[in-house]
């Protein structure tokens, strides 16, 4: 093993420093490895690789694959064959057995952060556009302190995500964005103290995931628990219309926070018990937060955006980050570079060219059409705010516009409700576009509505495909699990 591999962190000692770990065949005096890795297709060499089990995977299947990789240490749950021993031993492998190898990883991940002792780490959570807040935030320190910012990867924002996602950081690192995600309770009180966040950020709380929260009052719960693991001395960020939910509102008094807001709130949640000691008028408390974001001017291709701090001056921001809600995530965003003593002009440098990852209003031309890819997922806070940004643009669109809304998963016993709701407010607030549902619950919802509806994207894609003329646009939006985005493997 090449010294320049080794990470100084990870030695023997550290390794089996956990409750639960010992050595089936020991290391070397000098062992040491440079990271370790679940994945047998990444580079093993001088890692260690860590057979993680799950509901539809197992590593310990692979590490015969892992051993052609040639790592310095093999880390198992359960204890292989005698000939995989035999052959570790033979090839001076070293092997670790754990008693949970999940958990293992998710520690070793906390203890490996937990040395990066001037490490600004900003954990990043909500019920919608929390990727998207992510992006916005590290596109900004990433302007303003170059390399020595890590970020998560795409949303890899799980209970594997999260350590993976740790395990990246190098000395050169002086920040940290990490998304933590969550569809069942108690998710992000874990992943939090895992990854132990100086600031720590709600982007909203929504209807999402309701079939395993069942309430809004829940996921508010949920989602505020993010505070909680925050490290001595560290800071919050949410919402000021977040204020009514009981679980926020008392940790005003329990921790420093700023709030952020946007005088365009679209409330998604109005029959939810309210409780905000001095009103629950989005408006009015949106001219009391922190950080303010106000929509100028929106195109299909970019936003003006204004910011202004509490009885400070307004700056605004020219970026290709669209929609209207797109003004609460740059007020957040915002808000935590004026916290990190980040500079207006770097800010406004860094928005002017912030691009959202595949799939998230993504605007593409294909054979004169026009296509708005946000299908990567979709909730109905979500599906909302791109609706109300579709109507404050369209009438600058040509041709024809064609909305494909998709299912939303996990939304519980009002799923039918909630998507009837969607459909309604698209035709009253779009009445003049083709309206596309697909779904199985599409289907039930659209029932007496006058729209055709699609069970698959395929069977929705040949129609488009029939229909579409040069000058259309077509806005796909659905959850993951719809494939939205296989209409256009369809078309071209």
């Amino acid at each position: 093993m090449k010294k320049s591999q080794s990470n100084p962190f990870f030695t023997a000692d550290v390794l089996t420093s956990l409750p639960g770990t010992e050595w089936l065949l020991s290391p070397s005096d000098d062992f040491l490895i440079e990271t370790i890795e679940t994945d047998t297709r990444k580079d093993l060499a001088g890692k260690m690789f860590l057979a993680l089990r799950g509901e539809k995977f197992d590593g310990h299947n692979f590490i015969d694959k892992a051993i052609e990789k040639n790592p310095a240490c093999i880390c198992v749950e359960k204890v292989p064959c005698k000939e995989i021993l035999d052959l570790l031993h033979k090839l001076n492998i070293s092997c670790l057995k754990v008693s949970n190898s999940l958990k293992y990883y998710q520690q070793i991940a906390s203890l490996y952060r937990q040395s990066f002792s001037q490490l600004q780490l900003i954990a990043v959570t909500g019920s919608s556009g929390k990727t998207t807040l992510k992006e916005i935030i590290g596109c900004i320190l990433q302007k303003a302190f170059k390399n020595k910012v890590l970020i998560t990867e795409g949303n890899t924002n799980n209970h594997i995500g999260v350590p993976q996602n740790l395990l990246k950081l190098k000395n050169r690192h002086k920040y940290a964005v990490i998304e933590l995600g969550s569809n069942h309770p108690g998710e992000i009180s874990t992943l939090t103290n895992i990854a132990k966040p100086n600031i720590a950020i709600i982007s909203s709380i929504g209807p999402s995931h309701l079939e395993f929260f069942k309430t809004i009052e829940n996921i508010a719960k949920e989602k505020a628990s993010i505070f909680y693991g925050l490290k001595s001395g560290g800071i919050a960020f949410f919402p000021i219309n977040t204020l009514k939910y009981d679980s926020i509102f008392k940790l005003t008094e329990q921790i420093k926070y700023f709030t952020f807001g946007t005088n365009q709130y679209s409330d998604t949640s109005e029959n939810e018990n309210r409780k905000y000691k001095q009103t629950t008028n989005s408006k009015i408390l949106a001219k009391n937060a922190d950080f303010t974001g106000k929509t100028i001017k929106n195109t299909l291709k970019k936003s003006v955006f204004a910011i202004s701090k509490k009885n400070g001056k307004e700056f605004q921001v020219v970026t290709p980050l669209r929609g209207l809600h797109q003004a609460s995530n740059i007020a957040a965003a915002t808000a935590v570079a004026k916290y990190l003593k980040i500079q207006n002009k770097i800010i406004i440098s860094a928005l002017k060219n912030c691009v959202l990852p595949n799939m998230r209003m993504q605007v593409l031309e294909k054979q004169s059409i026009t296509w708005i890819n946000d299908a990567y997922n979709a909730n109905p806070a979500s599906m909302k705010a791109a609706l109300d940004w579709l109507k404050n643009i369209k009438t600058s669109l040509k041709g024809n516009l064609f909305l494909v809304l998709g299912d939303m998963l996990e939304l519980g016993e009002n799923s039918i409700e909630i998507h009837k709701k969607i459909l309604f407010y698209a035709k009253t607030n779009l009445f003049d576009c083709n309206i596309i549902p697909v779904g199985k619950i599409m289907q039930v919802a659209a029932k007496n509505m006058d729209l055709k509806v699609y069970k698959t994207a395929e069977e929705a894609g040949f129609f488009l495909k029939k229909e579409l003329k040069r000058g259309d646009t077509v806005f796909l939006k659905a959850s993951r699990g719809i494939h939205l985005e296989d209409i256009m493997k369809i078309l071209f």
